[in-house]
């Protein structure tokens, strides 16, 4: 079942204070995932502008490494898991510009792309350049990646990091089929169709992150969630290949064990299922 799919599951240098990747993992089970996608962003490592006071790890290329060692290390302590190390590849980073030492040691990666502009022909063609640039990595390297997130910028403006513009919060809810392309690339900030058309030229797959519609759930709008909906099921309709994770940095910061989802419930209304990830494949799962 999809819930047990989870190619996005943070618990490097962000961990919730006192735990640790043991905690996470075993988090992992209790929750029904089977195949985790263990990641962290490549720039809390890399970028010395993202210096961190107590790092869990050193912030340089040994740290990753040895993010990816206690994994592999753990691996038997957890038989039920299958367990991948895929590092995440912020949106200033370009690709080629990944170390080798860690381009070796990834079962793939995770791709941000930069979406920070209100011009959403300039959104597309940064979207689209990204899809290009993970599509040439992936066949010089030999290692999947997929496009993470890629409705979170839209999802981010208009509800989570400003006030809900009031042209959001009147939209209408619609049935799920009604809403227009103008509709989806207003609110979305990007031509999707084209965003789509490019995702499957090139077999990269765009993920279906279950942090981004947790944020969009938790506006109380139906309409958003029926647009995102609407834009899978587009890209679907296309010929898009889709991954799923939580994109989960932590578990216990809230009440109790509250943690990110895998969002199966967006798998089910698209009709997709395990054996349609074709990406597991790639990476040795199916």
């Amino acid at each position: 079942m999809i819930h047990t799919i989870d190619l996005h599951y943070h618990a490097g240098q962000e961990r919730d204070p006192g735990t640790t990747l043991r905690s996470y993992l075993e988090h992992a089970v209790m929750t029904g995932r089977r195949v985790v996608g263990v990641t962290d962003h490549l720039d809390l490592y890399l970028d010395p502008r993202k210096l961190i006071s107590s790092p869990l790890y050193s912030q340089n290329v040994a740290g990753i490494l040895t993010l990816r060692d206690e994994v592999v290390a753990l691996q038997s302590a957890f038989p039920e898991l299958k367990l991948l190390f895929a590092p995440e590849v912020p949106p200033a980073m370009a690709l080629v510009d990944i170390p080798a030492a860690i381009i070796e040691i990834a079962d793939y990666f995770i791709c941000e792309a930069k979406l920070t502009s209100s011009d959403g022909d300039e959104n597309t063609t940064q979207l689209k350049n990204r899809i290009t640039e993970a599509a040439e990595f992936r066949s010089r390297f030999s290692k999947p990646v997929f496009i993470a997130h890629p409705l979170r910028h839209a999802i981010d403006q208009c509800l989570v990091k400003a006030p809900i513009p009031r042209w959001v919060s009147e939209l209408s809810r619609r049935d799920l089929q009604n809403h227009t392309q103008e509709d989806l690339d207003r609110f979305f900030g990007m031509n999707v169709r084209e965003v789509g058309r490019t995702a499957a030229a090139h077999n990269v797959p765009l993920e279906i992150n279950g942090n981004t519609w947790e944020r969009a759930r938790a506006s109380n709008l139906p309409a958003p969630l029926r647009m995102m909906l609407n834009v899978y099921r587009l890209w679907r309709d296309s010929g898009v290949e889709f991954v799923v994770g939580s994109d989960q940095h932590g578990f216990v910061k809230s009440i109790g064990r509250v943690g990110g989802t895998v969002p199966w419930e967006v798998c089910e209304v698209l009709g997709i299922e395990m054996e349609d990830i074709r990406f597991l494949q790639q990476v040795g799962v199916l």
